[in-house]
């Protein structure tokens, strides 16, 4: 059933992201979820064979071989955070570790305390499988925050997948962390939200999502707004257009301190 829907859905629209839906639960009827139990174990396995390869890392369930240099935006404002050479950050939607194991050699030099927020299943095997003394997995905020006091607040390419986006960063904002960090977010040009659907190609895994391409300008008055400095904006990795049918696309990293 699941495979007919997705061919019926590849036919309808092609691949990767299009349309612009009036409303989440709209977009959602033409979706199937990131929960699903298949991807979740494949990424597992693909976290498994790469975590402690020093030349390879997980990247939304795709092995990928070289350096992240996309992702050292991400990092020198990571090392920014530390206090007394100590690292301690909420990596909201981190899946099994995906930033982590991309930047952790590169933290050496710091005692990193890592907090994952992410979907039940994911929670479970990170508990399972993966957490030690640096990698920590809950459920929400407030259970990491029972538990140890982040300052820095860090999420990529997750928030654009979040029906209630708006409402993670609000409670961002009330937590109070010095440092909001956001990298490979979907924006366009202006004030106005998009929501499209977008369908992942099969040979990386047959999924249909609801994504969110942000008003550019909105998004930073908005963090502003919660009393937040804007330090920088950058291109991220996939850059500009890279979504053709939604016009002005681009994928951008957001930092931010607190003002």
């Amino acid at each position: 059933m699941e495979d007919n829907f997705y061919t019926e859905q590849v036919t309808k629209h092609g691949m990767w992201w299009s349309g612009n839906y009036p409303s989440w639960s709209e977009a959602n009827k033409e979706c199937l979820g990131y929960a699903e139990e298949h991807i979740v174990d494949q990424i597992k396995g693909i976290v498994l064979r790469t975590k402690d390869d020093p030349n390879h890392y997980e990247r939304d369930g795709c092995v990928i071989g070289g350096e992240p240099e996309y992702a050292f935006e991400l990092l020198n404002h990571i090392k920014e955070s530390a206090v007394d050479g100590k690292i301690n950050l909420i990596d909201f939607g981190g899946s099994l570790g995906t930033s982590y194991y991309q930047l952790r050699k590169y933290l050496t030099d710091y005692d990193v305390t890592w907090n994952i927020i992410e979907q039940g299943h994911f929670v479970k095997i990170g508990k399972e499988t993966f957490e030690d003394d640096n990698i920590k997995f809950y459920y929400t905020m407030d259970e990491c925050l029972a538990v140890t006091k982040p300052n820095c607040f860090i999420s990529s390419s997750v928030l654009p997948y979040i029906e209630d986006a708006h409402s993670i960063l609000n409670e961002a904002f009330e937590k109070g962390f010095d440092w909001i960090l956001l990298d490979r977010i979907s924006v366009i040009d202006g004030v106005n939200d998009l929501i499209s659907i977008q369908i992942v190609p099969p040979d990386i895994y047959k999924a249909i999502y609801p994504c969110w391409f942000f008003g550019e300008d909105k998004l930073v008055a908005d963090i502003k707004a919660g009393g937040y400095e804007h330090l920088k904006s950058f291109d991220a990795l996939g850059g500009r257009r890279f979504a053709p049918r939604i016009n002005t696309s681009a994928y951008r990293g957001f930092m931010f301190k607190k003002s």
